[in-house]
């Protein structure tokens, strides 16, 4: 099994005859003892033997064309969501929507009972009166029953 990737290039010009005699010696003295590159043999021999089959068969242009789109599709380039989000998306742990809900219903709760906590509550509007006399006078009532009054000196 060591070696295969020397050798499993190799392995089509094998088939096709484009190897020379120490390759090919090296090439089925490896197949002898590597089952796997037997069976990337195998595989290879059952992919020409397909398209050998197809060929005969005399396929229309249209199927040709079908059948060469389908290749196509496999060998075009990555787009730029691919490029740039598929590698930052396997750096991000992955998505549990069960999880999330959890965490959100959680700081929602949180949330809802620390904002009363936190807000205080709108203080009684204050009372001021001012009563007419002779001196100019101000009371001030505060919100614990507490009252100020202010005597104001006439200006002479």
């Amino acid at each position: 099994m060591h070696g295969c990737a020397r050798f499993t290039p190799l392995l089509e010009g094998y088939l096709d005859g484009e190897l020379s005699a120490e390759q090919i010696d090296a090439v089925e003295e490896h197949l002898w003892s590597c089952p796997r590159c037997q069976k990337e043999l195998e595989e290879l021999c059952t992919l020409r033997k397909i398209l050998r089959e197809a060929m005969e068969e005399g396929l229309v242009n249209e199927q040709l064309q079908v059948a060469w789109d389908r290749i196509t599709e496999g060998l075009t380039p990555p787009t730029l969501k691919e490029r740039i989000w598929w590698p930052v998306r396997n750096l991000l742990p992955p998505f549990r929507p069960l999880r999330t809900l959890a965490w959100g219903l959680a700081l929602l709760a949180i949330l809802l009972f620390i904002i009363p906590l936190v807000t205080t509550a709108p203080s009684p509007p204050v009372e001021v009166e001012s009563i007419e006399s002779e001196h100019p006078v101000m009371i001030f009532q505060g919100e614990e029953g507490m009252t100020v009054i202010w005597l104001f000196e006439a200006e002479e």
